[in-house]
């Protein structure tokens, strides 16, 4: 039971690392299509 714990918190931390990349990165890429569009 505490290797699956251990494993879904792995899964939990990478899933979080990755959905806040992908927000900076559309955040970043908004910025910059509104700084090429103004």
């Amino acid at each position: 039971m505490a290797s699956y714990n251990s494993s879904a918190m792995f899964w939990i931390s990478q899933f979080m690392v990755w959905h806040c990349l992908l927000l900076q990165d559309k955040y970043g890429v908004l910025e910059y299509t509104l700084y090429h569009l103004c």
